[in-house]
């Protein structure tokens, strides 16, 4: 499966890591896979528009949550989707019930564009592209 999501020219995952238990160290030894902390992900899915893809981050260690390590890794994957992967829009579907994430990608300039009933989920958009235009 790691080989598929590797290869996968419409999928781009970093995993995050708490640096408090691996430090600075770049080897991936067993220290590094229990600093595992999560992942953020990007899906290049819109066929309309190739510098569109929806971003998702995951903290699956309670404990890890609401210390900065979610808005690092998004902000880091966005900066490298935008400077190496061309990305100018990003899209990010959330729960109605996840309070904290709602926040923080609106934290970090995501606007709430859409709310899907049946999945009681909201749609939110970063659109750069249009944020260059506007301010032009």
């Amino acid at each position: 499966m790691q080989a598929s999501w590797r290869d996968d020219p419409t999928k781009c995952t970093f995993i995050v890591l708490d640096a408090t238990q691996c430090g600075d160290r770049a080897a991936i030894d067993s220290a590094t896979l229990d600093a595992m902390a999560g992942d953020v992900n990007l899906f290049f899915n819109d066929d309309e528009d190739p510098s569109c893809a929806e971003i998702e981050v995951m903290i699956a260690e309670a404990n890890l949550r609401r210390r900065g390590l979610a808005r690092e890794a998004l902000t880091l994957l966005m900066r490298y989707a935008m400077t190496t992967l061309g990305t100018t829009k990003f899209v990010a579907k959330i729960g109605e019930v996840n309070e904290p994430s709602l926040k923080l990608f609106e934290a970090i300039g995501f606007e709430r564009v859409a709310f899907v009933e049946a999945f009681n989920e909201h749609t939110l958009t970063l659109d750069l592209g249009a944020l260059r235009k506007a301010g032009s």
